[in-house]
């Protein structure tokens, strides 16, 4: 038979061109890719963001929402009365203390405060049992609904000690970088009611010392001691707890939506913040700041409402800082933060120029925002009644 062709093979041209065809599929399949990875960690970056701010600003809303002053109406003694005159008039009184402002003033000497802080009392129930397999002899309480607390919240930078149990702590030792990373947490202050200290009580005087303070530093050792005892890593006296990580700061601004009640004590008039101008609100202000207009507006008062604000950063991105990148980064935004916050008529500017240096730094953040109102006979005695 005569002998078959030989095959024809492809020629130069159509290998080229099918190399050319084969690598514009390659790079299309690697581009597909990389856009899916991409669009992955950005939605997953805003889960985490979303999920990281939503879990503080609901801690703190609903522990606020239960603050209480229990106010009372009492006789104006403020002043001494000559042998046998009758008190006259009506002033609100309370054993409880409610305080927010700048964390700085607060907890002073505390390191890596961003933003403000509150503190308050509220019926959350906590007993805070202490045993536990190395307190095996400690008091056991338990549950009691509605019992009072010393509550609060405050955000702070830095790595966190106490974030582990102590069995866990002493099993991995050094090797538990998880708690000791550089981050921005959102604490929690809970003091059981076995330990609440808030009416400790001088032989000889028939009122808690705490009526009696004239200074802050006295008025609010309540919470700066158990706070400062907490940062020592010791157990038995941890008192403050990571409520949710990655939280830039946290904003507390109280202020009066009927402007015409308090209007003749505004430093600024066309503004609702004017019963914390400089963020302070103190219900035991009259104390320390006596005769000024904004202790006697204040006295044993709840703000009517708290406007809270909460900055939520992308975990991912602190993820892929080194340890001196993280510790830089956040220190430098801690005191750009604290270099803000300071006028209350300036809140919203000052918002504005935080999430602008965000976004100049590239960094990925999500902003709560939440008015909660703190109206009722749990902490407003208000307007006055007719003096007797």
């Amino acid at each position: 038979p005569p002998p078959r062709p030989a095959p024809r093979g492809y020629t130069l041209i159509e290998l080229l061109l099918a190399m050319v065809v084969l690598s514009i599929m390659l790079v299309a399949v690697v581009l597909t890719m990389g856009s899916i990875q991409n669009a992955w960690k950005i939605t997953r970056g805003d889960v985490t963001e979303f999920q990281q701010g939503r879990r503080a600003i609901d801690a703190i809303s609903h522990a606020l929402r239960r603050a209480t002053l229990d106010p009372r109406w009492s006789a104006n003694d403020d002043t001494p009365t000559t042998q046998g005159q009758s008190l006259v008039g009506l002033v609100p009184d309370s054993d409880l203390h409610f305080v927010s402002g700048r964390a700085n003033d607060l907890l002073p000497g505390q390191l890596g405060l961003s933003g403000h802080a509150v503190f308050f009392q509220a019926p959350i129930g906590f007993s805070g049992s202490r045993r536990n397999a190395q307190l095996n002899n400690a008091p056991d309480y338990d549950t009691l609904a509605n019992t009072l607390n010393n509550w609060g919240f405050f955000v702070e930078f830095g790595p966190d000690d106490r974030q582990l149990p102590g069995f866990l702590d002493q099993r991995f030792g050094t090797l538990n970088t998880q708690a000791r990373r550089q981050r921005f947490r959102l604490m929690e202050f809970r003091q059981p009611s076995d330990q609440l200290g808030l009416f400790k009580l001088t032989t000889g005087f028939e009122e808690p010392d705490i009526n009696r303070f004239t200074s802050t530093t006295q008025l609010y050792d309540w919470f700066r001691q158990p706070v400062r005892l907490s940062s020592s890593g010791n157990l038995t006296q941890r008192q403050v707890s990571v409520v949710a990580e990655n939280i830039l700061t946290l904003i507390i601004a109280p202020y009066e939506p009927d402007i015409n009640v308090l209007e003749t004590f505004a430093t600024s008039s066309s503004t609702p913040y004017q019963i914390a101008p400089d963020y302070l609100f103190d219900s035991r202000r009259f104390q320390w700041d006596g005769g000024s207009a904004l202790g006697l507006t204040t006295r044993h008062q709840l703000p009517p409402n708290v406007e809270i604000t909460v900055i939520a950063l992308d975990a991912s991105e602190w993820d892929n800082l080194s340890d001196a990148e993280a510790t830089s980064t956040g220190h430098s935004l801690v005191n750009f933060v604290n270099g803000h916050f300071s006028n209350a008529v300036n809140y919203r500017n000052d918002i504005d120029s935080i999430t602008r240096e965000l976004d100049r730094r590239r960094l990925s953040y999500r902003v709560f925002t939440r008015v909660i109102p703190l109206n009722g006979s749990a902490g407003r005695l208000f307007p006055l009644p007719a003096s007797s």
